[in-house]
């Protein structure tokens, strides 16, 4: 008997520590604005948690129980431009997510992975096949299996290699269309794109209904899959941490300013304790250590900050001196390493968060650059994409840099190997026209 309740109080302890760690994480992932938020929404349920909210005049505290809605303080932000964020994941972060949840594993793994990041902005691959080849010593038959099986990720079309398989990808999924609606696609695109009906009418032997319902299927369908992931959304974002030189160390400072101040209603928690209800003095009790688990969370969530921001301005030293060409890269791995925690740990720290740095305000998780090869060290690609609007900024307008040449100049000034190709994805990237289209008359 003894020994089941033994067990019992240890299931409903381990039970409630889960629940604690779960929200333990959830704070670790919000910014900000979005932890002030929460602990406001705290407060109104928890009578024993007064906060002074950063907007009140100084030495004025308020229960949030009694508060009204949040109240912006301009003086109490630095002023910052309003800040262009993607709205949601990128289409890469969208398939690498989807690659992790498929389980695949090995050389599988490594190359969707490597696909997933070779599709450009519309959501297409191409000339992909001769890299593949020299990357992984794939054929053309293994390298197409591999494209098929990214094919089959969201968004529908994606991993196509021009527009006609983008089409029929997705007509791939339609459950209710006709075959000859493929037929037409596949064999005359360019017909269907000159709306030659007539043409495509006696060629196939079509009704009007039958070009009718082409027409409509075809406008439900997208030329370009990843349009979905290139929308903004303008917002307005304050930092988290501050980073400045101070007799020439840079220092960092967690802005707790941002934050509600909390305190305990020790009023209300005597009035409770003195109650002589048994189902009062319980609730009183519940309050009380949700107070202090949220107290306790709050530290360690600025605690945890704190030593992620120290690893990443002691990584990124020479980005902070001179800007984005020095901005090196740097991984979860390295950093989860050198704070001692774990690498999803470092995530969440870094999720929404943004630093007040020299360079203005940057999100934590831009000082997370991928790898370039290079001889004697690794390049950023953020730091090559800084160079290559350099380059492009100073070339002679009448006579542009092709991407072959980008490639051989950012070769020459970065030491390191990149591709034309790699070159074209980046250029999209950053929305620069071709060169042709960069050129300007005499």
């Amino acid at each position: 008997m003894g020994l089941g309740l033994e067990l019992q109080q240890k299931q409903e302890m381990s039970l409630v520590m889960t629940q604690e760690l779960k929200q333990a994480i959830a704070l670790l992932k919000l910014s900000s604005q979005e932890l002030s938020d929460y602990l406001q929404e705290e407060a109104m349920e928890n009578p024993l948690m007064d906060l002074t909210l950063p907007s009140i005049t100084d030495g004025a505290s308020l229960s949030a129980s009694r508060a009204a809605a949040p109240v912006y303080n301009p003086a109490s932000a630095v002023e910052q431009p309003d800040w262009r964020e993607p709205a949601g994941e990128t289409l890469e972060e969208s398939l690498r997510e989807q690659i992790a949840c498929g389980r695949y594993k090995g050389n599988t793994r490594d190359i969707l992975l490597f696909l997933a990041g070779s599709v450009d902005e519309r959501g297409y691959l191409e000339d992909i096949e001769q890299e593949m080849d020299q990357k992984f010593q794939l054929g053309k038959e293994e390298s197409g299996q591999y494209i098929s099986m990214l094919q089959q990720l969201e968004p529908a079309g994606v991993g196509a290699r021009n527009l006609k398989e983008c089409l029929l990808l997705q007509l791939e999924r339609c459950l209710d269309t006709d075959p000859y609606i493929d037929q037409v696609v596949a064999e005359d695109l360019e017909a269907l794109g000159a709306k030659k009906w007539r043409y495509l009418q006696q060629k196939y032997q079509l009704t009007k209904e039958q070009l009718q319902e082409i027409y409509t299927c075809l406008q439900k369908l997208s030329p370009h899959p990843g349009d979905a992931y290139q929308q903004e959304k303008t917002i307005s974002v304050s930092p988290d941490v501050q980073v400045e030189e101070i007799d020439g160390e840079w220092v960092v400072t967690i802005l707790n300013d941002r934050l509600p101040e909390l305190q305990m209603n020790e009023k209300y928690w005597r009035l409770l304790q003195q109650d002589t209800d048994e189902e009062a003095r319980q609730y009183a009790m519940e309050k009380y250590k949700q107070f202090l688990w949220i107290v306790k969370s709050v530290e360690q969530r600025q605690q945890t900050l704190q030593k992620v921001s120290e690893v990443i301005v002691k990584a990124q030293s020479e980005y902070l001196k001179h800007g984005e060409e020095k901005l090196r890269p740097l991984t979860l791995r390295e950093v989860a390493e050198q704070a001692d925690m774990h690498e999803s740990t470092v995530s969440r720290t870094t999720s929404r968060k943004y630093m007040q740095t020299p360079h203005g305000l940057v999100e934590l998780k831009h000082f997370f650059s991928s790898k370039i090869t290079r001889p004697d060290e690794d390049a950023s690609s953020t730091g090559v994409k800084a160079m290559m609007k350099k380059l492009i900024k100073e070339e002679n307008k009448e006579k542009p840099l092709s991407d072959q040449k980008l490639a051989d100049l950012l070769q020459q000034e970065q030491q390191c190997t990149i591709s034309r190709r790699a070159v074209a994805k980046y250029r999209t990237e950053l929305r620069i026209p071709s060169s042709s289209q960069r050129k300007q008359p005499l």
